[in-house]
């Protein structure tokens, strides 16, 4: 699944890190191929996805991960997240440690009526 994300400056196309990030490597074990297909499974099979960008710019997709809303304001913070690491053709788990949400978090919420039906179908082992 590879899809081609534009960033637009003035008008005009232009590259930036987030254009590199998400069309060429997000991370430095994974293709934005890989990373897409994941994104994407996250947002079929959970129906939410959360992408959480680490200090050196690497965009992660969490695997796990606790979600606070502030209701006033609707502000979600997101801690205890666990990203897959694929090193060496294996995947290990890994907690990032701190909060994330505003500038290093990007929540995701997907529904539909096929998304409820897949869910309910994994459950009862059908799929």
């Amino acid at each position: 699944m590879s899809k081609h994300f534009f960033d637009y400056e003035d008008g005009d196309s232009v590259e930036k890190d987030v254009w590199y990030r998400l069309n060429v490597q997000p991370n430095v074990n994974q293709s934005s191929s890989e990373f897409m297909k994941l994104l994407a499974n996250r947002l079929i099979f959970n129906g939410e996805a959360l992408i959480i960008k680490v200090d050196n710019g690497d965009l992660f997709v969490a695997k796990d991960y606790t979600k606070k809303v502030d209701a006033p304001i609707r502000k979600m913070t997101f801690s205890q997240v666990t990203v897959d690491n694929y090193e060496d053709g294996t995947v290990q788990e890994y907690q990032l440690s701190g909060e994330f949400g505003g500038e290093n978090a990007i929540f995701i919420r997907y529904t539909n009526a096929f998304n409820g039906w897949l869910q309910n179908s994994c459950e009862n082992k059908k799929c």
